[in-house]
Formats: C-alpha cells, structure tokens, sequence
C-alpha cells in the first residue's frame, strides 16, 4: 500500500490469525512503528466494515456458484471475481466513484466484463494442438486474470482453471443451461 499510495500505513487491526501473529510480521510492523490492534475472539462487530464486506462476498459467492451450478470448489475462483468486479463498480460511500476510480484517479476499464459461468471457447494454441486435434477447449468463466489482459476458464473435462486471452463467449449459454438443466428463472 506506501509503495502504491505514497502514504504510510499507522494502524493495522486484525484478527488473531496465524498470519497476523507471526514473529516475523510482527517484527515487520515494529520496525516500521506500525501500531497493531487485535480484535477479541470470537468478536468480529469489532471489525465492523470488514467482516460486513466479507460477509457481502461471501453471500455473493454462493448465489454466482448455486445460481450457475458450478462446482463449490471453484468459491476462490467466484470471490476474486466478486471482488474485481466490486472494485470496479461505484459505491455510495465513496460519492458513487468505483474504488479503482477513488484509489488511482482513473475510470477502470469494464468491456471486458462477462457473465460469470458462461460458456467459453478458449482457442487451442498451434504448439499444443495435435495434426486432427480441436482447436478449441469447451470451458466456462471462472474468473478475470490478475496480472494479464485474460480470463480465467474452468474446463471441467479435466477439472482445472486456465488462463486464456482467446476467448469466443456465449453468455447466454452458462454452465447450466449448457449440460441440459432446466432453468432456475
């Protein structure tokens, strides 16, 4: 966040997790006179804004999973996508700017956004292809890449998340209505 924002973190609370207790990080924090602040156990109104937008996340993750059927093991795959869509969505509090907006200045950038669940045809690159092979894999939307301009498809013949930038969606054919379920509407 300093290195980003210039600006320097004074406070940090946090649960009592195993990642926020560690020697290490808590050296970290003293060296850089960072004031930590623990909540209370089995507490977490004393957190408030963050355990209210995690719970937000959470809810939003399981009505995207149940609502596309996809397999609950894809729940990271679904909070990221929340997320990232969240912070590129304008929010009250902040004036109705997007996060994005109010953290760098700048509008983000949303045509890129698909419905999560829809089927995608990710292009099979020429290197990986066999002589008669398909030149396409039958995959779903899972997610939006982190560190490139590309999309994250489920492919569920073999169970695993690809990052793909060659994607041809059919949004209006999702991960539902594409094996034959009938639909929740």
């Amino acid at each position: 966040m300093e290195n980003l924002t210039g600006k320097k973190i004074k406070v940090f609370r946090s649960d009592n997790g195993g990642e926020y207790v560690d020697k290490d990080f808590t050296d970290y924090c003293t060296k850089e006179g960072i004031r930590r602040e623990w909540i209370v156990p089995y507490n977490p109104e004393q957190n408030g804004v963050a355990e209210s937008k995690n719970g937000t996340i959470v809810e939003a993750t399981k009505a995207m999973l149940y609502d596309q059927d996809m397999p609950k093991s894809l729940w990271a795959e679904a909070c990221n996508t929340i997320v990232y869509v969240q912070n590129k969505t304008p929010h009250r509090p902040l004036g109705k700017i997007t996060p994005e907006k109010f953290f760098t200045g700048k509008t983000p950038e949303v045509s890129h956004f698909r419905v999560f669940g829809s089927l995608a045809y990710c292009r099979i690159p020429e290197e990986k292809r066999k002589k008669m092979g398909e030149t396409a894999a039958k995959g779903y939307l899972s997610r939006y890449s982190k560190n490139a301009k590309a999309y994250k498809v489920y492919l569920p013949g073999s169970r695993k998340v690809v990052v793909r930038r060659d994607v041809k969606f059919m949004e209006d054919r999702a991960f539902r209505r594409s094996r034959g379920m009938p639909s929740k509407e």
